[in-house]
């Protein structure tokens, strides 16, 4: 799998990365993050130890400790039901950076029905970024996920048998590249289209074939003119 250092020379200062425990759970990767200013916040196992007050404890056993005032209710964005709730909160980790703008912390993700339910996430930002900032991008990866399962879905993004990395990478990109093809051929078609008619008035199948028809026709030619 491709590391993030491939990426990070033609990343902004600030950016900010969001992966899941895999990443999250690896040192390295966060170590390169950081000596390049790469804001980011990652998930962990609860079982994951941080240095906290000169003893290294789990993330799952930390949280525990969290006042109660601490928590705010907050939507890291919406999701198929509507708005994700959840409760959060943010400690600060003791840390010594080279870049003393930044700080370290433990986010911490609580079911509203299940309080013993949680998500853990280490952040690094800069001093100013808010709790709310850093819920967004903590919810930023369902759409990430989102995408994944409609490109599974729709495009066979999971439907290969290859054995070396460069077929991997091949189908992938080809995958995704269909699926940014059928984005932008569906979000045309809903700008042409005509509002819904009122109850009791069906519309015409000939309209609708036609509106269809202008969509691709007008604004998304590929290659050569309709004149060719």
């Amino acid at each position: 799998m491709p590391r993030p250092s491939r990426f990070i020379p033609r990343s902004r200062p600030l950016d900010r990365w969001r992966a899941d425990s895999v990443y999250g759970g690896d040192y390295k990767i966060r170590k390169l993050l950081e000596d390049h200013d790469c804001a980011y916040v990652l998930t962990v196992a609860k079982s994951h130890k941080v240095w906290y007050r000169y003893a290294q404890l789990a993330v799952e056993a930390l949280s525990a400790a969290i006042a109660a005032e601490r928590w705010q209710r907050l939507s890291c964005g919406v999701g198929a039901k509507g708005e994700r709730l959840y409760d959060w909160a943010w400690l600060s980790l003791p840390r010594i950076l080279d870049n003393p703008a930044f700080r370290v912390g433990l986010l911490v993700r609580r079911s509203l029905d299940d309080q013993q339910h949680c998500t853990y996430y280490l952040t690094f930002a800069p001093a100013t970024t808010v709790l709310t900032t850093l819920v967004q991008v903590a919810g930023s990866r369902w759409k990430v996920e989102a995408c994944f399962e409609l490109a599974k879905q729709e495009v066979g993004l999971a439907d290969y048998e290859v054995r070396h990395y460069t077929a991997w990478y091949r189908h992938i990109t080809l995958s995704m590249l269909a699926l940014a093809f059928l984005a932008v051929v569906r979000h045309a078609l809903t700008l042409h289209e005509h509002p819904k008619k009122r109850p009791g008035r069906p519309s015409s199948p000939r309209s609708g074939l036609a509106t269809r028809t202008s969509a691709f026709a007008q604004p998304y030619r590929l290659g050569r003119s309709s004149s060719a």
